[in-house]
């Protein structure tokens, strides 16, 4: 995902064995976001770990998850990671981290 977010391309640029990749990594990040809803894993604990990388996805991965959500109108793919990765990006924000970095296609 990233890299098609640096390349400006779009998903259909990527290869079936790319996409199901990114389809599997974004429905991972979306259960791990459903265990810190549920209060199974310390959110605060997941986000030190990983604000970073979420905060930076979400911007690499809209393109993909738009594409998501346009093959199930009405009915948003992976709200758990997508609640998850806008926390992460106030996290970062809040911290100091401003928001051109983590859209930044060249990180």
């Amino acid at each position: 995902m990233f890299d098609i977010y640096r390349r400006q391309g779009v998903v259909e640029d990527l290869s079936q064995e790319e996409y199901e990749l990114a389809n599997r990594a974004l429905a991972a990040l979306d259960v791990a976001a459903y265990y810190c809803e549920k209060k199974y894993v310390s959110e605060q604990d997941f986000l030190d770990l990983w604000a970073p990388a979420l905060g930076r996805l979400k911007y690499a991965a809209a393109p993909f998850i738009e594409h998501r959500d346009r093959m199930f109108p009405g009915i948003p793919v992976w709200p758990h990671y997508r609640r998850l990765a806008s926390q992460a990006e106030l996290r970062l924000t809040s911290s100091g981290v401003a928001p051109s970095v983590l859209s930044d296609r060249n990180l």
